[in-house]
């Protein structure tokens, strides 16, 4: 049965509260009651574990902010008490599993678009429902106590609404409501003094109802506030209106209609007005000054309208979110300077994104549009200094007379922009000094700017909006091939073209060479060029036009490596030692021979170059990056690239000795990729060492065929080197993940294998886990009489150590095998005998293992509500740390106590049993079909 979303019930717009079943829930501190937030605002959508931290932490989490989510997570389940299965989870992320209708933030959202489409056919009719949406918004500051940038980018949004909702009904309301919608508005004046259309609606409803007076006091309050703290005037619809109640709106038979157009993608205007009131005095006594200062005077300047622009590309695709970021940054009112980054790594398509934005916003920039290469990032030429680009900018404005001094150009450059609206793109920028100086001064100009460095000083010291673009969606690759190749191409070979896409990495750049070579080769299939792309060490040999190596994905990363200095590009080789797709600061330190904090810098300034893309604690690298990264790797000294493995392979087992499940499924693919380079460098110790140390990670996590394929390497480099008990180790584990697949036969013959190789007194405690790995196995196969000796001896063998764990394995091995014969109370005590152990030692895969036990024995005496707690225990303890596994088991010991929601149990277990492709998946659907216990 799956859970009821309307028991849980949240508020945001106003204090943060949240309810179940009508009693309100304490929350918590501060970050988890953002967690809450997030998921509340996201309601509906799974949010991966990297978007949640990026909403709750920001860009600069700490190192544990991974952990502290698993923290605030559980306490957010523990405080929704009944309700806590509608706080899912799964390998994607988290989702809070409530309806629109019970958050009042979404709901909101809900009733005002319905407002708005009620009031497109029935005006009068809208107004009940604009104020049903509008009481939604409580009084006070929205998520009042709440942190983090994703709960701010929402306060803000959700505050514009509630001012865009009145001024929409204050358009449609009225004589008798128009006063107490005027006071409302007059309400949201100091919160908002500069927004000009919520004055403009509010001086048009004071004139309706006969106040024309507070009217122009409005509009002189504005002009001074804008004068004061911004240094410009009302924007030219601002002035109309204003202009327009002056003349008692004697042009039409009724007063001026409210602006209503969306507040976040209003058209500007600018410039001088035809007719309309003076711009200074109190309420205006003299015409607008507009027009540059004497510095650009007719003798100096001759008045152009610049159209340079390059040419939109057809092959543009995707990017919707982000072009909508950029068309956003250049329309809306009031009127300012705005500046926005596109960064990214070479390839990516920034140049294409400016230009596609550009060429939208060229309508709302009617003084022109520059375009300016500053050839940051250009192997043929040297970037541009400021003082050279000073000098073509003025001259696409006119200039005609260029000051030798770089002062006197930027004062120039600035002058001549006052007033205008143009639109400036500077590409292939190179670092912030190389633009700083041709930023235009206070106006409404509107600044592109592509790179690959990041240009963080701009953001801080000049509000730049920075976009930040990445690979393309896999359908958006897809799209951008079949533009380029031809749709029946791709249609033909749809499975080639997908990993096309992939052995691009996604990018736009990549895909265009890869669609040419297509082309150019004329019936070509799109899998040959596939074929030649699996072999890394052809890949980047092949993505290059033929005849012209400079345009080729090898030459583009060739430019942005050619730009760091000694200390980054050695750190860039290192990172092609290392085999894994990611990297902390600490792994790092390893790798790099340095601390934590030395290795974070040089991780930066690779990530400040689009080298490297960062996702909270972690640095990922492009596919094609890392290929790139391993050529240049080989400039080192083979000893010094054998020294950097060897480091951060003893920093991965010494992690592992002391880390979680969950710690190794975040490391996973690091990990395995360690595993494989290991063996392949001769590594042996580490190759086997590291594999061994996984067998905690793979018991719970499933994936027994990629255990078994990293036991293989494992294997080989124990018998390189003769160690015996690092074989019989492998062996064991190797038992353990042929019985997950259901191959008890190859697994019995493994541990058979292994125990033959431990036969002194020295190796008890590796004959232990062999022995109760035997017992079990031997009992899923019904084979329990065999299954008696191994038990017995690993029993009498743990008592001789003493210690925890053996004690704790043995008693649970025990006590599977006389639940399996019947033995209830006997299973029972040996599951509780070994409880004590396993909590001393702290091993909970361990607990959770020996109470899903003493739940089988519990339903064996038909004591179904002491089943259910010990299951409901072990179900707990195996979400927590991360034991997908014994997950599975406890759902499907809860399915067999008899509860109404059995069987949605039951299919909950199935499906985590399937993920995990373990046996139990045939027992659970054999359950399903049948009448069930």
């Amino acid at each position: 049965m799956s859970p009821d979303p309307s028991r849980v019930r949240i508020e945001g717009l106003g204090p943060f509260r949240a309810y179940v079943d009508g009693a309100e829930i304490e929350l918590g501190p501060p970050k988890q009651r953002a967690t809450l937030a997030v998921l509340a605002l996201s309601a509906g959508t799974t949010v991966s574990r990297a978007e949640l931290v990026d909403g709750v932490w920001g860009e600069s989490p700490p190192a544990t902010a991974a952990g502290s989510l698993h923290t605030y997570v559980s306490g957010l389940r523990r405080a929704l008490g009944p309700a806590h299965e509608l706080l899912a989870s799964d390998r994607a992320g988290y989702s809070l599993l409530i309806s629109r209708e019970s958050f009042d933030a979404t709901r909101a959202e809900d009733q005002v678009e319905r407002a708005r489409a009620r009031a497109a056919r029935d005006p009068a009719g809208a107004i009940a429902p604009y104020e049903q949406a509008l009481a939604n918004w409580t009084g006070g500051t929205l998520f009042a106590g709440v942190p983090g940038p994703f709960v701010e980018q929402a306060r803000h949004r959700l505050a514009a609404l509630r001012v865009r909702s009145l001024v929409e009904l204050t358009g449609i309301a009225t004589p008798a409501l128009l006063p107490d919608v005027t006071a409302r508005l007059l309400a949201e004046i100091p919160a908002h003094p500069f927004d000009e259309r919520l004055r403009t609606v509010t001086m048009t409803a004071l004139h309706r109802g006969g106040r024309t007076a507070d009217a122009l006091t409005q509009y002189a309050e504005l002009r001074r506030l804008l004068a004061a703290d911004l240094g410009i005037s009302p924007s030219a619809a601002t002035q109309a209106v204003y202009s327009d109640i002056l003349a008692e709106d004697r042009r039409r038979p009724r007063p001026r209609p409210l602006e209503t157009a969306p507040l976040e993608t209003a058209p500007l205007e600018t410039g001088p007005l035809e007719t309309g009131p003076p711009d200074t005095g109190p309420l205006g006594t003299g015409p607008p000054k507009t027009g540059p200062p004497e510095t650009g005077s007719p003798e100096t300047v001759t008045p152009v309208r610049p159209a340079q622009l390059p040419h939109d590309r057809e092959t543009f695709v995707g990017r919707s979110a982000e072009l909508l970021t950029l068309v956003r940054s250049g329309t809306g009112e009031p009127v300012r300077r705005g500046i926005v980054l596109v960064v990214g790594a070479g390839g990516i398509g920034k140049t294409a994104l400016a230009v596609r934005g550009g060429h939208l916003l060229s309508d709302s920039h009617p003084d022109g549009q520059i375009y300016l290469n500053l050839r940051g990032f250009d192997p043929s030429y040297a970037a541009l200094t400021p003082d050279t680009a000073l000098h073509q900018l003025l001259l696409s404005v006119g200039a005609r007379q260029i000051p030798p001094e770089r002062e006197q150009r930027i004062a120039l450059w600035r002058s001549l922009l006052a007033g205008r609206r143009m639109l400036i793109m500077l590409d292939n920028a190179r670092s912030a000094d190389q633009i700083e100086h041709l930023l235009p001064g206070a106006g409404s100009c509107l600044v592109i700017v592509t790179s690959r460095d990041r240009l963080s000083r701009l953001v801080v010291l000049h509000d730049a909006t920075r976009i930040q673009l990445g690979a393309l969606r896999a359908e958006e690759s897809l799209d951008l091939l079949a533009t380029a190749i031809g749709p029946d191409r791709v249609s033909a070979e749809p499975g080639a073209a997908r990993r096309l896409t992939e052995l691009c990495d996604h990018s736009p750049f990549a895909l265009q060479i890869a669609a040419e070579r297509i082309v150019s080769t004329g019936d070509a299939a799109v899998g040959t060029l596939v074929a030649h792309l699996e072999d890394v060490r052809r890949r980047l040999d092949e993505l290059q036009v033929d005849g012209d190596p400079l345009y080729s994905v090898r030459g583009v990363l060739t430019w942005s490596f050619a730009a760091l200095d000694a200390d980054a590009a050695r750190a860039f080789r290192l990172l092609g030692v290392f085999p894994g797709p990611t990297m902390t600061r600490h792994s790092a330190a390893a790798l790099f021979g340095t601390d934590a904090g030395r290795a974070g810098l040089l991780l930066d300034t690779l990530s400040a170059r689009c080298l490297l893309e960062q996702d909270g604690d972690r640095f990922r690298m492009h596919d094609l990056t890392r290929v790139y990264a391993a050529e240049v790797a080989r400039d080192l000294d083979a000893p010094e690239r054998r020294a950097a493995l060897s480091r951060v392979l003893s920093w991965y087992r010494a992690e592992l000795s002391i880390r979680d499940p969950r710690w190794c499924a975040t490391e996973h693919p690091n990990l395995v990729a360690l595993v494989h380079a290991a063996g392949q460098t001769r590594h042996h110790e580490a190759a086997y060492d590291l594999t061994a140390r996984l067998f905690d990670y793979f018991s719970v996590a499933g994936q027994p065929l990629e255990w078994l394929e990293l036991l293989r390497v494992a294997m080989r480099s124990a018998e390189a080197t003769g160690d015996r008990l690092a074989r019989a180790v492998i062996f064991h584990h190797g038992g353990v993940a042929y019985a997950r697949l259901g191959q008890n036969e190859t697994a019995v013959r493994q541990l058979r294998d292994g125990l033959e190789l431990l036969t002194g007194p020295e190796d008890r405690a590796y004959r232990i886990g062999l022995l109760c790995s035997l017992t079990t196995t031997l009992r899923e196969m019904k084979r329990c009489e065999a299954a008696e000796e191994p038990a017995g001896e690993a029993l009498t063998l743990a008592r001789a150590t003493g210690s925890d764990h053996d004690l704790a394995s043995a008693h649970h091995a025990r006590a599977g095998l006389d639940a399996a014969t019947g033995h209830w109370q006997e299973a029972i005590r040996q599951g509780l005998a070994g409880l004590a152990p396993a909590r001393a030692c702290c091993h909970r895969i361990l607990e959770s293992a020996l109470l899903t036990a003493i739940g089988r024995a519990r339903l064996g005496l038909g004591e179904y509500d002491a089943a259910a707690t010990a299951f409901g225990e072990a179900l707990r303890i195996s979400r927590d740390i991360g034991d997908r596994y014994h997950e599975g088991q406890a759902l499907f010991g809860l399915a067999r106590c008899g509860t109404p929601d059995g069987t949605d149990l039951a299919h909950r277990a199935l499906a985590r049993f399937a993920e995990l492709d373990a046996a139990e998946v045939a027992e659970v659907r054999a359950f399903l079909a049948g009448p069930g216990i």
